[in-house]
């Protein structure tokens, strides 16, 4: 049976002031081995896509919160493919599917165990869009809640959890129109038996060759580059929507030509009668 070794860490500094600073929640869970493999669970497939961007269950190497619960959000930048931010397409986005964790977390320890009440609750998140201020995002260009329409447990193990596919409905579709950051943060939902909160965290990857850091974390005062890469899949209206095809008419020379002969046919039938 082959294994899957991970190298994990937590980062629970600062967990005393869980409110603003630096994020005191992260978690690291890089795969060593091999990882199963688990069909679409980790790609775009079946989103009608405007922007996408696959999880590479190779390469991915962290999560960051993304929770009302201590007022974090990330945000990922939409790159071309040489990885340098661009706007979306235009048109609007109704969907979304991107990848994260359900955690646990005591505040005097951190990461204890995986949460499963935020997912049977289908606890809601917050989608916001925003234009480019020198790699951070800048102006607020428009924001919803979004419903999620399916939670999935992908099986792919992460530190001492596995993987979720999320994907949600934007309660209203937002305009692509110079958007470069795309805002992600769980609703508060449900908390562990326990007490302690449940925390969403979206996961990152650190793919050489293909990843990119323009990835941004807010802690509800101010915007902080991670250096990471939110794999994330946009659906919605891709643009204008393309006319129907044109019926092809005769030309005006070759439609002259036509009633002509027509005419030319009928003068000839009545001229053979009469002659009758």
């Amino acid at each position: 049976m082959k294994k899957i070794a991970f190298v994990c860490g937590l980062l629970i500094a600062g967990v005393a002031s869980a409110q603003g600073g630096a994020d005191p929640s992260g978690l690291f869970g890089v795969p060593t081995g091999l990882v199963p493999d688990r069909g679409t669970f980790n790609t775009c497939s079946g989103v009608d896509s405007v922007y996408s961007q696959d999880l590479d269950v190779a390469g991915f190497g962290g999560a960051s919160t993304a929770d009302a619960e201590l007022d974090f959000t990330i945000f990922e930048g939409a790159v071309d493919g040489a990885g340098v931010l661009t706007t979306l397409p235009a048109g609007t986005t109704t969907n979304m599917r991107f990848w994260a964790l359900s955690i646990e977390f005591d505040p005097a320890v951190g990461f204890v165990a995986t949460c499963t009440e935020d997912d049977v609750a289908l606890t809601g998140y917050n989608i916001s869009f925003f234009d480019d201020n020198a790699g951070q995002p800048g102006t607020l260009l428009g924001s919803t809640t979004a419903t999620v329409t399916s939670s999935v447990d992908t099986g792919i193990p992460f530190a001492f959890t596995t993987i979720r596919e999320i994907d949600v409905a934007l309660a209203t579709p937002l305009n692509n129109t110079g958007v470069v950051h795309v805002g992600i943060q769980r609703q508060q939902g449900v908390n562990a038996a326990s007490g302690n909160a449940c925390l969403a965290l979206v996961v990152d990857e650190q793919v050489v060759g293909t990843y990119d850091d323009n990835a941004n974390q807010f802690d509800g005062t101010a915007f902080t580059a991670t250096g990471d890469d939110f794999p994330i899949c946009l659906a919605g209206g891709g643009g204008d929507v393309p006319l129907a095809p044109a019926i092809e008419l005769p030309s005006m020379s070759t439609f002259g030509l036509m009633l002509l002969a027509l005419a030319l046919m009928l003068g000839s039938i009545v001229f053979i009668r009469r002659r009758a």
